[in-house]
C-alpha cells in the first residue's frame, strides 16, 4: 500500500484504536423521579475476510457498521393499576449504517469501491475464476480469468492499406492467451461457463455484434443492470469448477419465468423483432408453447415464450406453494440493515409490557420481543 492508500490505512487505523480506548462510560437520562430511563450506547463493528487468513487475499474490509442503540424503560404503573401489580413499558431502537456499500465511507478510491450497485474492484475471495483449460477431455490451454474478458474485441484484420475494423468474439478461442487488463472488475452474464459460448454467435446477417446477435437479446433481462462475481470452486473439467454469483443489488432476481416474454424460436407466431420473422421447426419432441410470448393473459402454469414449467413446478405453483424469496433488496435498503427481517420495523428492535397481577406470581411480557 503506498500513497493515499497508506494514509487511508493510517486513518481507518486510528479509527479502531480511539474506538478501543476513548469510549465513553455508559450512562442513563432519567426522568420523572427515575420512572422514565432513556440509555443506550454507540458502537463500531468492523471486520475483514480473507481466503485462509492469507495476506495476499487484501484483507477484504467485509463490513463497518455504525451502530446507535437507544433503550427506554418506563415504570408506568409502579404502584399497581387495577388488577396489575406493576406495569411497565421497555422499547429499544437500533439503527445500522453499513460503510462498505459507500467506499467504506470515503476512505476507498472509487476505483476501488468492492460492494454495491458501483461495485469495480472485487475481493480476491470471489474473483480468482479461471477456465479450465479444457473442453470436456479435449485440452485447449484457455486458463483464462473469467473477470475481465468482453464478450466482443476489435481487432486489425488487414495490416496493409484499407485497415478492416471488426468486432469479432473476444470469449472465443484464438484469445485465450490475451490479457484484456482488469480482472478484479465484476464480471457479466456472458463470463458464466457454458452460457459464454452463447455469446460466440452471430445472428442471420453473420456480422457479430450487430442487434441481431440472438443471445444478448434474449439474455436482456439478466444482462441489464447485473454485475456478477465467479469464485474458482471443484470442478469437473480438470478438477475446475466455477461457482457463479450475483453481486450487486439492484440486479432484480425473477425465480421463475424469466424469459416468458422472449419470442419462441419454435412458434410461428412468435415474430421476432430482431429477425422480423416467426419460429418454425416445431416438432412433437420440440413443442411450442399454446400462448404468445406477447400474450398477457397467459397463465403462470402455462409454457410461453421459452419459458417451460414442468409438471412438478405447475403442480406447486397451482398448489400457490412458491412464496416471496425475499432478496430484491435495493442498496439504500442493505447499507442501513433493512433487508428481509426489518421490512416491518425498521429500526424498532423490541416493544413490549411487563405486566404483574397477583402479589406478582403471575407475570406477564407481551409485545415484540428479541429471545
Amino acid at each position: 500500500m503506498g500513497g493515499a492508500g497508506a494514509v487511508r490505512g493510517r486513518i481507518l487505523g486510528l479509527f479502531v484504536l480511539v474506538g478501543m480506548v476513548a469510549a465513553p462510560s455508559a450512562r442513563a437520562f432519567e426522568f420523572l423521579d427515575g420512572r422514565l430511563q432513556v440509555h443506550g450506547f454507540f458502537e463500531n463493528q468492523i471486520r475483514f475476510l480473507a481466503d485462509d487468513f492469507h495476506a495476499a487475499d487484501d484483507w477484504d474490509l467485509a463490513q463497518w457498521y455504525h451502530v446507535l442503540n437507544v433503550e427506554v424503560e418506563w415504570d408506568l404503573a409502579p404502584n399497581g393499576l387495577g388488577p396489575f401489580d406493576l406495569v411497565s413499558l421497555f422499547s429499544r431502537l437500533e439503527g445500522r449504517y453499513d460503510c462498505v456499500w459507500q467506499r467504506a465511507c470515503g476512505l476507498l478510491r472509487a476505483h476501488d469501491q468492492p460492494y454495491g450497485d458501483d461495485a469495480r474492484h472485487l475481493p480476491k475471495r470471489v474473483s480468482d475464476a479461471r477456465r479450465p483449460g479444457f473442453t470436456g477431455t479435449v485440452p485447449t490451454g484457455d486458463v483464462r480469468r473469467r473477470h475481465g474478458v468482453p464478450r466482443e474485441a476489435v481487432l486489425d484484420l488487414d495490416p496493409g492499406p484499407g485497415t478492416f475494423l471488426a468486432n469479432v468474439p473476444a470469449l472465443d478461442f484464438p484469445f485465450k492467451d490475451r490479457d484484456f487488463g482488469d480482472r478484479r472488475r465484476p464480471g457479466l452474464w456472458f463470463n458464466t461457463p457454458v452460457l459464454d459460448d452463447l455469446f460466440n454467435n452471430a445472428g442471420v446477417d453473420t456480422i457479430f455484434g450487430s442487434a441481431d446477435d440472438p443471445a444478448p437479446f434474449y439474455f436482456e433481462p439478466v444482462i441489464t443492470g447485473c454485475k456478477y462475481a465467479f469464485r474458482d470452486v471443484p470442478g469437473p473439467e480438470n478438477g475446475v469448477g466455477t461457482q457463479p454469483g450475483v453481486w450487486n443489488p439492484g440486479c432484480q432476481i425473477r425465480t421463475l419465468g424469466t424469459l416468458r416474454f422472449k419470442p419462441n424460436p419454435f412458434r410461428s407466431g412468435d415474430l421476432s423483432p430482431i429477425t422480423g420473422a416467426g419460429g418454425s421447426t416445431e416438432q412433437p419432441f420440440r413443442p411450442a408453447p399454446l400462448f404468445s410470448f406477447q400474450d398477457p393473459s397467459a397463465p403462470a402454469v402455462a409454457a410461453q415464450g421459452v419459458y417451460y414449467p414442468n409438471a412438478a413446478v405447475r403442480r406447486l405453483l397451482d398448489a400457490g406453494d412458491f412464496d416471496d424469496f425475499d432478496q430484491n433488496f435495493r442498496q439504500a435498503e442493505l447499507e442501513w440493515n433493512r433487508g428481509a427481517s426489518q421490512q416491518d420495523e425498521k429500526e424498532l428492535k423490541e416493544l413490549y409490557l411487563d405486566l404483574e397481577l397477583f402479589d406478582s406470581r403471575l407475570w406477564i411480557r407481551a409485545g415484540k420481543q428479541s429471545i
